[in-house]
């Protein structure tokens, strides 16, 4: 029993690590623990509630606050999405509750055991979390690691690698607490730092990128609600607002405008708009209907057409997952739920400035933005952060966003409704934001980068590789010594 509650305490002070809590510790101590309990449980079955528990203890405390998003609708829809809500956060739970029997299931008393192969195992289940069910990347580990420089690593290895980094590290932190009587364990434990630290200080002096021209950038944005997005007299209004805004002098190279400011499709509203008005080029969250349905697009006024089609959209919110389709009536009719994702072929130009782009949660999964950076030269994200008001998603995404900036390092134009508005440098630096609590405009000059960084070139190849080849080393260690004896 007091096992149970040693996980169930380690699971819910870990989320405490992210932003906006920022108690980093937290995530070190919660998983030392955990590592503890599972290697110290009495059989396979333990080990795998060990860490079914945590996993749940952490994430329905972490995600609280996606129970609230559905509150002021319906009771069915409240019940429907509460159980939806709680069946993906229990397989996640079993996906790290299996990962811990694995580890149990294997276990040795090998310093190999406890530095590279129990780190795999937990690194694993981040990469498999990352794309099951379309994806749930959120409170991955490295997300926490804003302490000591770590994050210099990530143009390296990415946030994938980092976690890898860290897992290492509680795993050699745990044998030298099993076996502190052993020399050989100080060992391990300082020659780990003083490479994690060369490793840090190495990287942290690498260049990636190179300057080119400075741009003037300016964002315009309003604290729009949900009940005002499918009003087409209100998005009218607030498309002459933003207009005003962005024809203020002296106007800005590049004006961006949120996800949703063109919240209902363009061509309801395109013959009541003037863009011949408009003094400046300006990129918008626009609804756009195409042949085969309404897509999520980042739209250029100039050009009057989309530039950017959002590709991975977001289950409940944009769409109906095929597996849902049953309990369909059962959920309210929301503003644009039957989206439909596009495809990009090319980043578009502004001036020789090559620009990729993101929109709304598309910011958690790194990997889906590495292909468009590489030629790029900045990056634009857009967001509706609607849902999450008053949540603390909102600085948890502003922190997932400068990570996408340093793996990178390409700068950001970081353009949201709710929340803070920012520019981050290609370092990973908030050069300025503000809080999106009435109608304003945020102007800076960015410098735009060229070149890539190892991670853009390479993704998570040389990490899953490397971990596959640990696991097939281990699994030959153990088979030999099995023979032996």
């Amino acid at each position: 029993m007091v096992n149970y509650l040693l996980v169930v305490f380690a699971g819910l002070i870990t989320p405490f690590a992210f932003a906006p809590f920022g108690y980093i510790p937290t995530i070190f101590i919660g998983h030392l623990i955990l590592f503890w309990l599972i290697f110290n449980s009495k059989d396979n079955k333990q080990a795998f509630k060990i860490g079914l528990v945590f996993g749940l203890s952490e994430y329905l405390l972490g995600f609280y606050w996606m129970f609230s998003i559905v509150e002021g609708y319906d009771i069915n829809y409240q019940i429907v999405m509460s159980i939806t809500i709680l069946g993906i956060i229990t397989i996640i739970a079993l996906l790290l509750g299996m990962s811990s029997y694995i580890i149990k299931r294997l276990s040795n008393n090998s310093i190999f055991y406890y530095a590279l192969f129990t780190p795999s195992i937990f690194t694993l289940y981040e990469w498999i979390k990352s794309w099951l069910f379309t994806g749930f990347p959120w409170y991955a580990s490295s997300d926490s690691l804003d302490i000591f420089d770590l994050y210099s690593l990530l143009p390296v290895v990415g946030y994938l690698g980092l976690c890898f980094v860290f897992y290492i590290f509680i795993g050699i932190c745990t044998y030298l607490i099993k076996n502190y009587k052993n020399k050989t364990s100080y060992f391990l434990f300082f020659t780990y730092l003083l490479l994690l630290a060369f490793a840090v200080l190495f990287t942290k002096n690498i260049n990636w990128t190179t300057d080119i021209k400075k741009t003037n950038i300016r964002i315009i944005t309003g604290d729009f609600d949900l009940n005002q997005k499918n009003n087409r007299y209100e998005v009218i209004n607030r498309f002459n607002k933003y207009k005003a805004l962005s024809n203020t002098q002296p106007t800005a190279d590049i004006t961006v405008w949120p996800e949703s400011t063109i919240s209902i499709d363009y061509q309801d509203i395109e013959k009541h708009i003037d863009l011949n008005s408009i003094n400046t080029d300006v990129f918008s969250g626009v609804y756009y209907q195409e042949q085969d349905g309404s897509k999520n697009t980042l739209f250029s006024f100039s050009k009057n057409k989309p530039v950017y089609y959002k590709e991975h959209l977001i289950p409940f919110g944009e769409y109906t997952p095929w597996w849902f389709t049953l309990l369909r009536p059962l959920l309210p009719k929301f503003n644009m739920d039957n989206l439909f994702p596009g495809s990009n072929e090319d980043n578009f130009t502004i001036d020789n400035i090559k620009v990729f782009s993101s929109i709304c949660f598309e910011i958690l999964f790194s990997t889906e933005l590495l292909d468009r950076s590489k030629d790029a030269n900045i990056h634009i994200h857009i967001s509706d952060l609607g849902w999450f008001d008053n949540t603390i998603a909102i600085d948890y995404l502003l922190n997932v966003a400068r990570m996408r900036v340093i793996e990178t390092s390409k700068p950001m134009v970081y353009s949201v409704n709710k929340g803070y508005s920012a520019f981050i440098d290609h370092k990973g630096v908030i050069m300025s934001k503000q809080s999106s609590s009435g109608l304003y405009m945020l102007n800076q000059i960015l410098v735009p980068q060229q070149g890539t960084t190892f991670y853009t070139k390479y993704k998570n190849t040389p990490l899953l590789g490397t971990i596959i080849l640990l696991f097939f080393i281990f699994i030959f260690r153990r088979g030999k010594k099995s023979k032996a004896i």
